[in-house]
């Protein structure tokens, strides 16, 4: 750290304190200050230079005080360059502080940013899926839940590798017209089959024209969701 470069002159004091002093012995008490505030202490060869023509009078020594080494200082000037420093310090630390509580608080929004992506984004998904699942068992007269964790599951990867909501109504639509009229096939209408990795082959399968319409195959659903009861309870 770099030497303070002033210190706190108490004019008044001054006046008073230099009322007896020669206007030579003033101007070397002046420059000896100086040099004290950036040495800290003087030997007396080193008072005497400073003072020049000037004599290191009686007078001018009394203003100082002298260690056990015999070097000068001057107590109030000790303090106040003490002081600045002290004050330097804790403004220097307070900076510090406070860039690095901007620094925390910086982090801290951009975790609260980030956060709330997250959260908005899973809000999102969250709202694809039960609109993918409402079409599903729309289409299929099907009551499927929203959350159950393996259909959540599986529509997340799909659509995490960029397939739409439109994707999957018209997987939904197209194995519908392709198998709800096969007996052996209707079976796997569901959707642990049509999300599965073999997605999009099922979004590109080759559609085949069928005499039922898409309402005469949901019939054709629920009468086979009907015989299938029946069938459960004979065996019962």
């Amino acid at each position: 750290m770099s030497k303070d470069p002033a210190f706190l002159f108490y004019y008044q004091d001054f006046i008073v304190g230099t009322e007896l002093l020669s206007n030579e012995e003033v101007g070397a008490y002046i420059r000896i200050l100086a040099h004290l505030a950036d040495k800290g202490k003087l030997s007396k060869e080193d008072m005497q230079s400073i003072c020049r023509g000037c004599a290191f009078s009686k007078r001018l020594q009394d203003k100082f005080l002298i260690d056990n080494k015999g070097y000068f200082f001057n107590e109030r000037l000790s303090l106040e360059v003490e002081k600045r420093k002290n004050y330097a310090e804790s403004r220097r630390k307070n900076a510090k502080a406070y860039a690095k509580h901007m620094e925390d608080e910086n982090e801290n929004k951009d975790k609260d940013i980030n956060k709330d992506k997250k959260e908005n984004k899973s809000i999102s998904v969250l709202t694809e899926v039960s609109q993918i699942i409402d079409d599903f068992n729309m289409i299929y007269t099907s009551n499927y839940k929203q959350n159950n964790k393996t259909t959540q599951s599986l529509i997340r990867v799909r659509l995490k590798e960029g397939f739409t909501i439109d994707d999957f109504k018209a997987v939904h639509r197209k194995m519908l017209k392709n198998w709800g009229a096969d007996a052996k096939m209707y079976k796997y209408l569901r959707p642990q089959t049509l999300y599965s990795n073999k997605f999009e082959s099922y979004l590109n399968f080759k559609e085949f024209t069928t005499k039922l319409s898409e309402n005469g195959i949901k019939a054709y659903l629920v009468g086979q969701t009907w015989l299938s009861s029946q069938k459960e309870k004979d065996v019962k």
